[in-house]
């Protein structure tokens, strides 16, 4: 992700179906029911120099859709920053690969496989 000048960047993970977080919620790192997520599923950052930003979640499960909610704020001196308005804060639906290595029968597999491609 990159941002036009240096940003301090949220982002919070949350399986599908998820609901559509407020800005103020993914920079706190909370859930649609203002419940702080697990540490696992939340990164607080900076852009680098150049105002790009890379960032990953860990732990996640395979073959299952996740709802990524991204806010920033600027770099100001002073509190409260400026941040992103609810109306900017991006959502960005994936789904991540299967694990092949759970030792399912070949059966399963094929079946797995077959729903990724649909």
């Amino acid at each position: 992700m990159s941002f036009w000048e240096e940003a301090y960047v949220y982002a919070v993970i949350l399986p599908n179906p998820s609901a559509i977080l407020l800005s103020k919620q993914v920079i706190q790192g909370l859930n649609g029911n203002n419940s702080q997520v697990l540490a696992s599923q939340y990164v607080s950052t900076k852009t680098n120099d150049n105002g790009s930003v890379t960032f990953e979640f860990k732990k996640l499960n395979g073959n299952t859709s996740y709802t990524v909610h991204i806010a920033a704020e600027s770099v100001l001196p002073y509190k409260p920053r400026l941040a992103m308005t609810d109306d900017e804060v991006v959502h960005l639906g994936i789904t991540t690969v299967p694990n092949l290595n759970l030792r399912n029968s070949q059966e399963q597999l094929v079946s797995v496989l077959k729903n990724v491609n649909e």
